[in-house]
């Protein structure tokens, strides 16, 4: 139920949609008029929108009928996706796939972002279209907004500009932690399956952000890599230690899970996402080949061998089937957690990545992954350091889980701060 004074968005703004010049014609292109596309519209740092990734020329503008639309203007992207918003610090034309929405009466383009940016669920909700989802003008232009005065809007737009960037603040912050936990996370992993673990712990520098409850376990244990070792592991072909399978097996009357690639976590080699479940009594030999892939055995560690993926290793906790665009290893002279760890460092990823080959998905092959040289020390060693990282990467992860934890809650609150203000339920006045 509204509870403010409303209108439809038509009386306080034109909107307009925009045009693309003829790609084919180089004339059109590389001028000096900003043409914004919904691409432009994301990894911003702020509301503002001051420079566009590609512009066109006089001559461009003219041909493809785009209207040019004056600074402190709302730009809203209509698709791909719909609903992401801006404010014009330049003047712009743009492509079809936004809205350009210009003053009709005077008003604070800011109350306006933040109410729009408030709304992008409901305006998702009213994308229609069979090829894709997209916003029509009419429904734009029918929402009905808060009708207050332009000093209420700035007022309100000023509250949100102070909140907001303290909530950025202290996400940004929180956001720098993880980025620090997973280099530390990774750096304990390179070290260890290369070097192990002494009784001695030494640090790396984490830009003095151990401050705080919730970073306790990095001013406790400060890199923890322990560098007193003497000489490295010797080194031998990674095919000597796994059998590789190659080739699916017919199960009889048996339902397995099916793991793809997208529901292995880049290097933590956790499952996320739903999996399928295939079942093998409905599956031919040639769609068993085609379609359900390979399969695995508990204790087997499957590896992405596609460049996106390189980063992928996961320890199969059950049997099942996986991608063929994985490699399936079944450890023989090694230990499995040790072998997830080789395959997870970033010597191991960069090597492999560096052999990779084809223009649209390259990939490596087990004859060159095969032939690598990994460290290989005794088996109760190799042992010791996969129980080690296990402990040190379980603290670690379940410390980003609380950062992430305290990330949502901060946009919720971030969320319930623009809620308010705009909604003209906080009293903007004495908050200031």
């Amino acid at each position: 139920m509204i509870s403010y004074p409303n209108m439809q968005l038509r009386h306080t703004y034109s909107v307009m949609s925009g045009a693309t010049p003829l790609s084919g014609n180089a004339a059109y292109w590389d001028g000096d008029i900003p043409w914004i596309t919904p691409e432009d519209l994301s990894d911003r740092d702020s509301y503002w929108l001051a420079d566009t990734r590609r512009k066109i020329t006089c001559a461009g503008y003219e041909a493809s009928g785009t209207t040019l639309a004056p600074a402190n203007s709302v730009v809203l992207s209509k698709r791909a996706p719909i609903g992401r918003v801006a404010i014009l610090r330049i003047s712009a034309c743009s492509n079809q796939g936004c809205f350009l929405l210009t003053q009709k009466v005077k008003s604070d383009s800011r109350f306006f972002y933040y109410w729009l940016l408030l709304n992008t669920s409901y305006l998702e909700s009213l994308g229609s279209g069979s090829t894709f989802m997209e916003l029509g003008m009419d429904d734009v232009k029918s929402m009905r907004v808060p009708a207050f005065t332009h000093e209420r809007q700035s007022a309100i737009a000023d509250y949100l500009d102070r909140e907001t960037a303290r909530i950025d603040t202290l996400i940004a912050a929180k956001e720098r932690l993880l980025n620090l936990l997973a280099e530390k996370r990774q750096a304990l992993i390179d070290y260890a399956i290369v070097h192990g673990f002494d009784s001695k712990s030494v640090t790396h520098d984490l830009d003095g952000f151990a401050e705080g409850e919730e970073y306790a376990y990095i001013a406790e244990n400060n890199g923890s890599t322990d560098k007193a070792q003497v000489g490295t592991f010797s080194t031998k072909p990674l095919k000597y230690f796994v059998t590789l399978r190659r080739s699916p097996v017919i199960e009889n009357g048996s339902a397995l899970p099916y793991v793809g690639l997208e529901n292995i976590e880049a290097r933590t080699g956790k499952i996320v996402g739903d999996m399928k479940s295939v079942d093998m009594t409905c599956i031919s030999k040639h769609e068993n080949d085609g379609f359900a892939g390979i399969y695995f055995e508990s204790g087997d560690v499957l590896f992405g061998k596609l460049r996106p993926y390189l980063a992928k290793a996961w320890l199969a906790e059950f049997p099942g089937r996986c991608t063929t665009e994985a490699l399936v290893m079944t450890p023989r002279t090694i230990e499995p957690r040790f072998l997830r760890y080789v395959c997870i460092s970033s010597k191991f990823i960069e090597t492999v990545d560096a052999a990779t080959f084809g223009s649209k998905m390259p990939r490596a092959e087990w004859g060159f992954i095969g032939n690598m040289r990994v460290p290989v020390p005794d088996r109760t060693r190799q042992r010791a350091i996969a129980d080690r990282l296990d402990r040190e990467t379980i603290r670690i992860d379940e410390l980003a889980v609380r950062i992430r934890r305290g990330i949502a809650l901060l946009t919720e609150r971030r969320n319930a701060v623009i809620f308010g203000a705009v909604n003209g339920r906080t009293d903007v006045r004495s908050a200031a």
